[in-house]
């Protein structure tokens, strides 16, 4: 099996071994009421701003409660709600990290979340 990202500059491949599995992929919009093994909340941006860097205050459970007066941080936090009330054993979110600073690492470890900095660069040649 090749898992294969693309974008606008890079394309991205790793050759993983063989495994039998039935693995389906959708969006949130696709999965509203259903339970799944595992999700994966990816970053997105929206008028260049980064709609997990404005709710992660809330997954880290430091939040203020003015936030949630803005648009973008009312539309994010239920489209993560969806997402991440679905699963039964792994809930993940994954964002730059230029998006997320020290103080936000250290709250999301308090608030019982596990950090991993993914550094492997899989761009093809």
């Amino acid at each position: 099996m090749k898992i294969l990202a693309k974008d606008q500059q890079h394309e991205y491949a790793e050759n993983v071994p063989t495994v039998e599995m039935d693995l389906e992929l959708n969006n949130i919009h696709g999965v509203k009421g259903e339970t799944h093994f595992a999700t994966l909340l990816l970053e997105s941006t929206r008028d260049g701003e980064s709609d997990m860097s404005k709710i992660f205050s809330f997954l880290a459970g430091t939040h203020q409660p003015e936030l949630i007066e803005e648009s973008l941080v009312k539309d994010t936090l239920k489209l993560a709600y969806v997402a991440l009330s679905r699963p039964r054993y792994f809930a993940g979110v994954a964002m730059h990290e230029g998006n997320i600073s020290d103080q936000n690492i250290q709250d999301a470890i308090r608030h019982g979340w596990r950090i991993v900095k993914v550094e492997e660069d899989l761009r093809l040649s």
